[in-house]
């Protein structure tokens, strides 16, 4: 009872006080996606929905209610409602599992907490939707993995899986089972009836067994043998194949050789990453000079801006901030040159409903930039007091060109942007980092050749997508990032989106890449606008170094010691409304 207690308290969050219930958002409880699969746990946001305190099921079987706290699933095309089974609840956040049982269909859901029942909310029911279940508890980065040839020993940095060893993942929403989904349902494999194969890298392995474990309801577990030619690092995707839909690409394992006592990664020293395994604290340092062409539309016509600047911070991160697509401060740890990577998550327009922020640390009240055409820029804390660094450079209209219309403002001069040439930032240090100097040589810009045509054709899913550029050298690292959003709650003021998104990356001299439809398949269809609330539907093609030298500084604490990992680099390129078909 211990275990199922404390699997289920790792998926909790507390909420706020007692009033009538609202809710925001019912979503996959593994990876935060919208569609809840029959036999499955669930997640559902919102405000006053139960007790202050979380209170999770104490023993089976499980309940449909929950100290005050039920849900009801009613057919929208007609038939009879339903309870969900209760699994936790508190004010701001509940669980439940949806029963095997449950048509596959739309439904308005209702919760009820203490007599008060919320508005309904509209969600849909399909046979399908698994993700796997990360250590941060988020979806994303280290999944929850089990080493059964090393005693069950939890998969990390510290502990990595070898070529022939078993492991055991966990996730959710493999499908229906014919078992009671109140008690625990003992081994029901769905390795055939979901057709599951896990990918390790892009490496295909059969699993041994994929289906529910055995003694928590609405967990599934799949395990499989690590292939002899899978990639070895600390960042490897693993993805699963689920009756034809890949997911859980989100997530990665920690593979080395038969023997390693900790898996090797080209940025992090070993004591770090045994550091983050024990929940530990790193502190990191990235700055980045960023040269941006969107592609918009503006006012009926298409529109051209260039947005230039330089930005960045000092960080103190966790595991579970490491592994948040939003923290762009530490994405390198989670950078495989050639792969693609799948995060989905729960959002509105001031921030992700799920995951952490990182804790900024203070370098001074304002750093100082110097490069080709520029001298002694000021790069202030924006806003102040917010130990977060930037400044605008070249064209502050942002140099809005549209087709035979007359560019820029009167009386704003352009300053020099970003070019090839040596950069440098510094600063005097604050009351958390020391003095520093940071130098980065940047090549020659890229050109995202093909970004008009694919700005202005509907981009098909099922193809894939390829990106064409001129320029890069071959320490460049190029970044593709695609991102489709459909509303999942809120207001039409404050939207709440249900999003996925993709990041791929190449070498700068491979000049094309091309986004497979295994991976496009995963994203919704979108032509909306996160401007208007309607949703998220963005292609971007980015330059950023790779190279171990180029733009790598240390910093000293004031705590003592130094930084763990510090980067000055580029993200040059383009990012364009799109539309995903």
């Amino acid at each position: 009872m211990r275990f199922f207690s404390t699997a289920f308290l790792c998926l909790a969050a507390l909420g706020s006080a007692w009033a009538q219930p609202t809710i925001t958002g019912i979503v996959n409880a593994a990876n935060y996606s919208t569609g809840i699969a029959q036999g499955s746990i669930f997640v559902v946001f919102g405000s006053n929905m139960g007790p202050s305190t979380l209170v999770s099921v104490p023993s089976f079987p499980v309940p449909t209610t929950l100290s005050g706290t039920s849900m009801r699933f009613t057919p929208v095309a007609g038939g009879p409602a339903f309870d969900a089974l209760m699994v936790y609840t508190s004010a701001g956040q509940v669980a439940g599992i949806l029963q095997s049982s449950a048509p596959v269909g739309n439904y308005n859901v209702t919760l009820s907490y203490n007599g008060a029942t919320s508005a309904a909310f509209r969600t849909s029911v399909v046979s399908r939707n698994f993700g796997l279940i990360s250590l941060a508890g988020s979806g994303t980065g280290p999944a929850v993995a089990q080493i059964a040839d090393l005693g069950s020993r939890v998969n990390q940095f510290g502990a990595p899986a070898s070529p022939g060893q078993t492991i055991v993942l966990y996730g959710i929403g493999l499908g229906p089972i014919t078992a009671p989904d109140n008690n625990p349902p003992g081994l029901q494999d769905l390795k055939g009836p979901a057709a599951v194969a896990v990918l390790v890298g892009d490496v295909e392995v059969a699993p041994v067994y994929a289906g529910r474990s055995p003694g928590i309801p609405g967990l599934d577990q799949i395990n499989f043998v690590v292939p002899a030619n899978a990639p070895l690092g600390c960042t490897i995707p693993v993805r699963i194949r689920v009756a034809g839909s890949t997911t859980g690409a989100s997530t990665t394992l920690a593979l080395s050789r038969s023997g390693d006592s900790i898996c090797t990664h080209p940025f992090y020293t070993a004591d770090s990453l045994r550091r983050l395994d024990a929940g530990g604290t790193l502190t990191t340092g990235s700055f980045a000079l960023t040269s941006q062409s969107i592609k918009i539309s503006l006012f009926g016509n298409n529109a051209t801006i260039k947005s230039e600047g330089v930005g960045g911070s000092f960080a103190a991160v966790t595991l579970a901030n490491v592994s948040d697509v939003s923290d762009s401060d530490t994405a390198g740890l989670f950078v495989n040159v050639g792969s693609c990577t799948i995060y989905r998550l729960v959002a509105d327009q001031t921030g992700a409903v799920v995951g952490g922020s990182v804790r900024l640390l203070d370098a001074g009240t304002q750093l100082t930039l110097n490069g080709p055409g520029i001298s002694n820029k000021a790069v202030p804390q924006t806003p102040a007091g917010s130990k977060s660094y930037s400044a605008t450079l070249g064209d502050p209209t942002g140099g809005i060109s549209i087709p035979g219309l007359p560019g820029g403002i009167p009386g704003q001069t352009p300053s020099a942007g970003v070019s090839a040439g040596t950069f440098t930032i510094s600063g005097p240090g604050g009351s958390e980092v020391g003095p520093f100097t940071a130098s980065l040589r940047v090549p020659q810009p890229i050109v995202w050749t093909n970004q008009d045509q694919l700005a202005a054709n509907p981009i098909i899913r099922s193809s894939g997508v390829t990106l064409n550029w001129t320029g890069g050298e071959a320490s460049d690292i190029i970044t593709i990032f695609g991102s489709a959003g459909v509303p999942a709650g809120g207001t039409q003021a404050n939207p709440i989106f249900s999003t996925t998104t993709f990041i791929c990356s190449a070498r700068g001299d491979a000049r094309t890449f091309t986004v497979p439809a295994s991976v496009l398949s995963q994203l919704p269809a979108s032509t909306g606008s996160i401007t208007d609330g309607t949703g998220v539907s963005i292609l971007a093609l980015q330059q950023s170094t790779a190279s171990e030298q180029n733009g790598r500084f240390t910093a000293p604490l004031n705590a003592g010691g130094n930084i763990d990992f510090g980067i000055f680099t580029y993200a040059i390129g383009g990012l364009s409304n799109v539309t995903w078909r």
